[in-house]
């Protein structure tokens, strides 16, 4: 329920809107600017549980600071004008005494206040606080959101929202309409950050006498932990505590930790919940693995020192998950915990990489692989085998991979890591053969070795494995060798790939770690760095693996040398540059290229990725290996490129991808067009579920190009229809007649023409089979072996003919089918049909069988209508209306 809300004015005529709730020892609460509205944060996924939460144990104070909210839409210029804020409404409520919290950018007006009026200020509780705003402003995320906010103040605060929630979410979308009702674009200009960026409050800091607290949330990348722990230096005596995740992770457990520290000593605290004698309780025991071996390591007194350490840890994780631990029981004899709820149970364990820290880890149970050759296996017993990106190389070959003084001049590659290039010192990496530093173990950086084209230009090239070459080619939107490495989901998909093959991964003209300055970006400049790096090889023939920008000189190399490229896989890529379309979200990016091009990079990543620590490591990667001017020249090229009339003369091999999700840029017609054009060429459709890159989504992506490379992607051929029982799904379009009377006969037959199309491949990616000879008009038909995909294909197929506008009747059934030619027919076929005609317009409906069948695997709720009498059948039959779930919330880990 929302609070009523009330008007104060300040001493310099300013309108503040501000709210009383809850009873108790009162806490004022000052929240952020960007998200501050006291009558619409109660129905927010985030602000209304935290809010609530406080209102239960204490009088809770709330405001809008001026400019945000409800208040008077007035920016507010100085710190101290903010603090007029808060002392108007301290003043109106009368509260001689209270609690102050604060969150990330409420607090440097916070400290301004209790610095200035200690008297009234019991406790002060931050979260995720700093004391300078310009350290905010200064941080990557804030740079990348306010440059964006002054571009696309829309996409700007649902990037926000991305921050808070993850990218992809209904959440994130929902928090960045909310921000657009707290505070207004003008809050983002270049003028106005001028202003805020000299609010510091770090000189008050130290004036602060009361007990503090102030907690990190490892979550929160736009606040850093060197801003935090300044401020907890700063203030004299403060507590800090580091948290993982966010607090809108879980919003009801960071007001708990708040609430116990400014109640403390006061009584009011919430209550350690009791335990039940009786009744419904969630049990968690947790016992260190292989303590016997661990003391006999680390010694007696060593180990049980780490064991009360690490107790203390996860007795506070359960608490922050409302459990209750069992006094008494210590690390060793088993950590004991009981829960009223089963969800927070779970989630207490879900902190256990925090139990793990400076604990040795246990040796990982081994993968599945295949088995190696005799001799490999006994190099592995003793420990002397190599990695895939370790393997030794043969000296000796001409222009191969071998000894540098062996090699030739021009073709051959230097079998050393080359210097860095123009644009490439002061990298974020380390040297050769070490990775990644600052914490998280040694990575091994994968060697570079280099190949000189026959213009003279320096290609860093790196393999991996041993095998036929698979040569993935670079574009310049992309990060180089190195970038890849450090991302441990594609690193760990770049050594499964190349386990049977050899990967040749190398970074273009003008990108990464090959040669910076360059003029020449042209097509034909990119067949040379290709055609060098395939000759150092030595090798007679290669694999191509092709996405995005590569495709148009791709397509021309393999064209022109035919003799050298056995297999080619295009994946979400073009023969002709204008047959990409980038999202909108990238086009209303263009004029920031010329503003900031680092921040593009970094925006660019956030629109892919969301802030996940892959989009982290992919913009980090962006701005130190794609140079600007390289980049607006290459995709100039690219653009202006047509290489649609080399596309008859391609002899190879070649599978043709397409990623159906939009952010490609590419239409499922302009893929299908170019494999249509390619001599007997695969196409295949697929969901990449592993963000933008190529590497980074291996069932549905990197399977499949495995499969076609190895010869087990069967070509396709329609499946035999079954005989005997079998899933029916039936399709009409609903008004059919009166649809004609409206378009017309022959534009009603084109679009259902189209739709039966789209129908069809539809059912084929759910493994269904369509019956020929059905056209829409007349109905779809097609069968299944399962029940779930004959839902899922259902489901897909009504959104097909709702975009279509066409909308369809949609049955499901199961029963026996008889098989004649290419035809099935049966009871079961007419039933299916029948209850087709039952259901509304865009509605699937399911007999009772189908429903059993497929009750807990298909992932939707079956709605009852009861019995049904259906025409021509002797029986009444249960139908179902199929009901997709509300995904709920998930937590972000």
């Amino acid at each position: 329920m929302e609070p009523a809300v009330h008007y104060v004015m300040t001493a310099d005529g300013v309108r503040i809107a501000y709210t009383v709730t809850g009873n108790g020892p009162p806490i004022l609460f000052c929240s952020e600017l960007v998200s501050s509205h006291v009558q619409l944060e109660w129905s927010q996924p985030v602000m209304g549980p935290l809010l609530s939460e406080f209102a239960r144990y204490n009088t809770l104070i709330r405001f809008d600071p001026r400019g945000s909210g409800l208040s008077d839409r007035v920016l507010g210029q100085t710190l101290d004008e903010f603090v007029l804020d808060i002392e108007a409404v301290v003043g109106r409520t009368g509260f001689r005494e209270f609690a102050l919290v604060a969150v990330q950018l409420g607090t440097p007006a916070a400290i301004a206040f209790a610095a200035r009026h200690a008297e009234q200020v019991s406790r002060f509780a931050i979260g995720d606080g700093f004391a300078r705003m310009a350290d905010l402003l200064n941080t990557p995320q804030s740079r990348t959101l306010t440059a964006a906010a002054q571009n696309d103040w829309v996409m700007a605060t649902e990037a926000i929202g991305y921050v808070v929630f993850g990218s992809g979410r209904e959440e994130s979308r929902d928090w960045g309409a909310y921000i657009r009702s707290c505070i207004g674009p003008e809050a983002f200009a270049p003028t106005y950050l001028d202003f805020v960026a000299t609010w510091d409050a770090s000189d008050l800091a130290p004036m602060i006498g009361v007990p503090t607290l102030i907690v990190k949330h490892q979550g929160v990348q736009v606040v850093t932990m060197e801003m935090v722990k300044d401020l907890a230096t700063l203030i004299p005596n403060a507590q800090f505590a580091i948290v993982q995740g966010t607090w809108a992770d879980n919003p009801e457990v960071f007001a708990r930790r708040m609430i116990a520290f400014v109640n403390s000593g006061v009584g009011d605290a919430p209550p350690a919940p009791e335990l039940s004698s009786s009744g419904l309780t969630a049990i968690l025991f947790a016992d260190i693995v292989d303590s016997t071996a661990l003391t006999e390591r680390l010694g007696d007194a060593a180990f049980r020192e780490k064991a009360r350490e690490l107790d203390g840890t996860l007795r506070s994780v359960i608490r922050e998950h409302a459990g209750t631990p069992i006094e008494g029981k210590l690390l060793g004899d088993g950590v004991l915990a009981v829960f009223t709820s089963a969800r927070q149970a779970i989630e207490a364990p879900g902190l256990r990489h925090r139990w793990r820290r400076g604990w040795p880890s246990a040796p990982p149970r081994p993968p599945r692989r295949r088995r190696h050759s005799r001799g490999q296996q006994r190099l592995r017993r003793r420990r002397q085998h190599r990695l895939t990106h370790q393997r030794s190389v043969r000296a000796g070959r001409s222009a191969g991979i071998g000894d540098g003084a062996l090699a030739g001049a021009d073709i051959g590659w230097r079998a050393v890591r080359g210097p860095r290039r123009a644009g490439g010192e002061g990298r974020r990496r380390a040297g050769a053969g070490v990775g990644g530093g600052g914490g998280g173990g040694v990575m091994e950086q994968p060697r570079i070795q280099y190949a000189k084209t026959s213009d003279g230009v320096s290609i860093a090239v790196c393999t991996l494995g041993e095998g036929h070459p698979l040569v993935f080619l670079p574009v310049t939107n992309s990060i180089g060798i190195e970038g890849l490495w450090q991302i441990p989901g594609i690193r760990r998909n770049l050594e499964r790939l190349a386990e049977g093959r050899r990967v040749v991964l190398y970074d273009g003209r003008g990108v990464g770690l090959s040669t910076r300055d360059v003029e020449d970006l042209s097509t034909d400049a990119s067949e040379r760095d290709l055609e060098a790096v395939v000759d150092g090889l030595g090798m007679s023939t290669v694999d191509l693996l092709v996405s995005t920008f590569a495709g148009p000189f791709a397509i021309s190399f393999a064209a022109h040398r035919p003799d050298r490229v056995r297999k080619l896989i295009l994946v979400s890529t073009v023969c002709r540059g204008r047959d990409f379309h980038p999202p909108r979200e990238l086009r209303d990016l263009r004029n920031l290229v010329e503003i900031n091009w680092e921040l593009y990079l970094q925006t660019q990543s956030l629109i892919m990725y969301g802030w996940t620590e892959e989009g982290r490591r992919w913009a980090e990667g962006l701005v130190s290996d794609v140079n600007k001017d390289a980049y607006l020249k290459s995709f100039a090229v690219f653009r202006n490129s047509d290489a649609s009339n080399l596309l008859p003369q391609l002899a190879c091999r070649t599978l043709v991808m397409h990623w159906r999700e939009r952010q490609a840029g590419i239409s499922i017609e302009t893929s299908k067009d170019l494999a249509a054009a390619i001599p007997n060429a695969r196409f295949l459709t697929f969901s990449r579920q592993g963000g933008m890159t190529l590497f980074g989504d291996w069932d549905s992506t990197l399977a499949p190009v495995v499969a076609f490379l190895d010869d087990d992607l069967p070509r396709y051929k329609e499946p035999q229809l079954p005989s005997g029982t079998a899933i029916i799904l039936f399709a009409d379009i609903a008004d059919s007649t009166a649809l004609t009377e409206h378009l017309g006969d022959a534009a009603f037959r084109a679009k259902a023409r189209d739709l039966d199309g789209a129908l069809r491949e539809v059912i084929r990616e759910h493994a269904g089979t369509a019956i020929e000879g059905k056209l829409l008009g007349d109905g779809v038909l097609a069968v299944f072996t399962s029940a779930r995909q004959a839902i899922e294909a259902a489901l897909a197929c009504g959104k097909a003919g709702g975009d279509a506008g066409l909308p369809l009747h949609l049955g499901i059934h199961a029963g026996d089918v008889i098989r004649e030619e290419n035809n099935v027919y049966g009871g079961a076929v007419n039933i299916a049909s029948r209850i087709s005609g039952l259901s509304a317009a865009g509605e699937v409906l399911v007999s009772d069988v189908v429903r059993t069948l497929a009750r807990t695997s298909a992932g939707v709720r079956f709605e009852d209508r009861g019995e049904q009498e259906l025409k021509g059948v002797g029986e009444v039959v249960r139908v179902w209306v199929v009901a997709e779930n509300q995904e709920p919330r998930t937590e972000n880990p």
